[in-house]
């Protein structure tokens, strides 16, 4: 980039940041890439040569072999107009009422169902995280009668499904589709909670891809079920949010886990709820959580943000419909949260929603699973998809599945998308973080990032 403008006279300068995990042996894998360009030309003032320029830009690194891009920010100076170019379509948001695009790959959108040789039984309200070390999906428990409490562990590797027999597991629980998680740091699946054969649960079980052990912690979350948990892995913890518990309340307590769990105390807090569902951004290092049923069991459409600090409420141009029993994951190579199904008072539901940060969309998928709620969704980093398995509902009897399916993204043609650009005043200070370090990863062809920079 900086070099290609360079050769027509604009000063340029380019800087970038990966953002990404580290694995058990410190191998860092990289999910994506921001970029920032500030370029120094005051001889390209006005907005339509400004976009000109924007629109040679994100071709070139593209072009260039990185898969995993990120947002790009664009910075002329002197006048500090910033354009912002996401991988996916995202609102015009403009205070010059400028309409502008920018040249980026077309995507396809669509669930697959995945056809395997064995499953598990069909099921709701079951547990799935992803073991990011040993690249598989884990399944445990859920109901497949209405009234039955599994405790089967189950992995998926991409292709198959496989039974676990480990010698010692939780006991039979359900309503634990988002309580089941990966820790990274201590290569851990956590379980807390549910609802087994005889009331709440309270207990914490962790899983080594061996055998399951119960934890014992000095303190503890109340007894509960429906309740919504993530890994953190920027600050390394498990957070825990809200729940439905043994007296009937809809708790909004924020506890975290790190083998040992501990309740945090913050500002605000979304209102107590239960079957609502939450995902973690890791490359804006924020748990995201939407919907879910309230004291009154109305039925919530809200999005918040927690920052290892405090709650707070987002109000994005666009939502989805409210709903409850849904599931979410975090998509790390595009940088989206995926949401997926659920029920409200319309009845089942079966749209897919994405969140970037600003704003939800709705995405026009190629094929869908049927209308099906309390179905864990998770993010195979192996295989670049999100997933689920199982699902149902109530239908005077339960309705429940055990298929298998995952959803993808992939890029065709060229197209132009609308661009995202907002004017600055020069001493404004942004909302969103401007990166200034450089990580200098490997690419696939043997080259360093840092070598088109």
């Amino acid at each position: 980039v900086r070099q290609t403008l360079n050769s027509m006279g604009i000063d340029t300068t380019v800087t970038a940041r990966s953002f990404g995990e580290t694995d058990s042996c410190g191998n860092f894998r990289s999910y994506a890439i921001d970029f920032s360009v500030r370029i120094n030309a005051p001889q390209i003032a006005t907005t339509a040569e400004q976009q000109e320029i924007v629109k040679r830009i994100k071709p070139i690194l593209v072009r260039h072999g990185n898969p995993n891009l990120g947002n790009v920010q664009i910075t002329f100076l002197p006048s500090e107009t910033v354009f912002t170019i996401r991988p996916d379509p995202v609102t015009f948001i403009n205070n010059k009422n400028v309409t502008g695009q920018v040249s980026a790959p077309n995507s396809t959108a669509g669930w697959r169902k995945v056809v395997t040789p064995n499953s598990p039984a069909r099921r709701y309200t079951h547990g799935m995280a992803y073991d990011a070390q040993r690249n598989v999906t884990i399944l445990f428990g859920g109901d497949s009668t209405g009234s039955s409490r599994l405790n089967d562990t189950w992995e998926f590797n991409g292709t198959t499904w496989t039974q676990v027999i480990p010698a010692k597991s939780p006991s039979g629980r359900a309503n634990i589709d988002q309580a089941l998680v990966y820790d990274t740091m201590r290569a851990r699946t956590v379980l807390f909670g549910g609802l087994g054969t005889s009331g709440y649960l309270s207990d914490t079980w962790e899983y080594n891809g061996t055998t399951w052990t119960q934890i014992v912690s000095s303190q503890s979350p109340q007894r509960r079920d429906s309740h919504a948990m993530v890994f953190d892995s920027q600050r390394g913890v498990t957070v825990l949010f809200g729940g439905y518990s043994s007296s009937g309340a809809r708790l909004n307590d924020t506890w975290e886990y790190t083998g040992t769990w501990y309740k945090v105390s913050t500002p605000q807090s979304p209102a107590g709820r239960y079957h609502h569902a939450m995902a973690y951004d890791a490359g804006r290092n924020r748990v995201v959580l939407f919907g879910g049923l309230n004291s009154s069991n109305a039925v919530l459409g809200d999005t918040w943000e927690y920052d290892g600090t405090n709650w707070h409420t987002v109000t994005p141009n666009q939502s989805p419909p409210a709903r409850h029993n849904h599931s979410m994951a975090y998509d790390s190579r595009r940088g989206v949260v995926v949401l997926f199904g659920g029920e409200n008072s319309s009845g089942l539901l079966t749209d897919t929603w994405e969140y970037n940060g600003v704003t939800w969309r709705q995405i026009n998928v190629t094929q869908s699973p049927s209308r099906r709620k309390e179905m864990p969704l998770v993010y195979d980093q192996q295989r670049d998809s999100v997933l689920f398995f199982g699902g149902g509902y109530w239908n005077g009897s339960l309705v429940a599945f055990n298929e298998t399916w995952e959803y993808n993204v992939t890029a065709s043609s060229q197209i132009f998308l609308p661009l995202v650009m907002r004017s600055y005043a020069p001493n404004e200070v942004l909302t969103r973080k401007v990166y200034v370090i450089v990580y200098d990863p490997l690419l696939s062809n043997g080259q360093y990032l840092s070598d088109y920079l």
